[in-house]
């Protein structure tokens, strides 16, 4: 029935006229900031698989619904295909309820960006910082190991190279996106 409602009440939402009690009905079944913070994520990450089928809904009181990350396989530039290009326009904004909060809480988007950038969060070095680490810490050895293991049979070779000038150009697009300066 929780799931029923909610459908319901997201098209009934994208009826609506824009205004303050569309986003009251959006804050009242939704919550918002952590669509918000999926939205920055899936920008950041170029997480274009996660608007239609990789993401879960959650609710805990049957009404008010949260965004989790999900099955994150095709993000940072490889989409399973290849690599794409970091995104420099909104993506997601057709599917509701992103569009909608992209629609009635840009502000607070763009206010919620300029934090997590300002305090070093969304910051190539504080991605590359774990990662590295993570890699230190496997060591080459075992890297090649598995390349011979695999070798022929799919799979992706990557570098930290491609990942941190990918990152680099992502965190530049999203600035121009959310209109953000230092």
């Amino acid at each position: 029935k929780s799931i029923e409602r909610l459908s319901r009440n997201v098209h009934d939402l994208t009826l609506m006229a824009a205004g303050e009690e569309k986003r009251n009905a959006i804050a009242d079944i939704f919550d918002v900031e952590s669509i918000i913070d999926y939205i920055i994520f899936g920008q950041i990450m170029a997480n274009i698989d996660g608007y239609k089928k990789n993401w879960q809904w959650v609710t805990y009181d049957g009404n008010k619904w949260a965004v989790n990350a999900y099955d994150l396989d095709g993000v940072w530039g490889w989409n399973g295909w290849g690599y794409i290009t970091p995104l420099t326009t909104w993506y997601g904004k057709e599917i509701p309820p992103v569009g909608l909060v992209i629609d009635n809480f840009l502000p607070e988007i763009q206010s919620r960006y300029k934090a997590l950038r300002d305090h070093g969060v969304i910051s190539v070095a504080n991605v590359m910082g774990p990662l590295n680490e993570y890699i230190k810490n496997i060591g080459i050895d075992y890297f090649e190991k598995e390349y011979d293991k695999w070798d022929g049979q799919g799979g992706e070779r990557d570098n930290l190279w491609r990942f941190e000038t990918w990152m680099e150009e992502s965190i530049r697009g999203t600035d121009a996106l959310m209109n953000y300066t230092d």
